[in-house]
């Protein structure tokens, strides 16, 4: 009897690991799949964020609605145009240092490991997705001032 009871515990034991390891496995695919999507939507704003990095290095202060009479407002805007470009040029090299850094292999490693490598991620691909979107915003302010 004593080893029925046994064999019964090893295999109610046996399909707990098992479904253990597959919840963990979904935890880590969904955290991943939330990593992926963000990368997907900041990868749709590249090309708006080329454009208008370029029109902002582009612009001729002269023809420019925000060209002001006196030198020290003069660089005071063209301050401000910089510095949307900085953040601009800042987001897309994140982006592409973030791209070559993020390994999707997790062999060898726990599921706690993996999971706070997932999380790192999701940080920082967040942090670069708000980066590009307010540079975005913010040139498109600077460039959309009627004339």
């Amino acid at each position: 009897m004593s080893g029925k009871i046994v064999l019964l515990s090893l295999i109610i034991g046996l399909f707990a690991c098992q479904n253990q390891a597959e919840l963990d496995k979904k935890l880590e695919d969904s955290k991943q799949k939330q990593i992926l999507d963000i990368h997907d939507q900041l990868m749709s704003k590249m090309d708006k964020l080329e454009t208008v990095k370029e029109k902002l290095k582009n612009t001729h202060f002269a023809s420019n609605p925000h060209f002001k009479d006196n030198l020290k407002d003069t660089l005071i805007v063209y301050n401000t145009f910089q510095e949307a470009y900085k953040m601009l040029d800042s987001g897309n090299n994140s982006m592409m240092n973030w791209m070559q850094g993020f390994k999707m292999d997790y062999k060898g490693k726990t599921h706690e490991e993996t999971m706070n490598y997932l999380n790192k991620q999701f940080i920082q691909v967040k942090a670069i997705d708000s980066m590009v979107s307010d540079g975005i915003k913010k040139a498109d302010a600077l460039l959309s001032v009627p004339k």
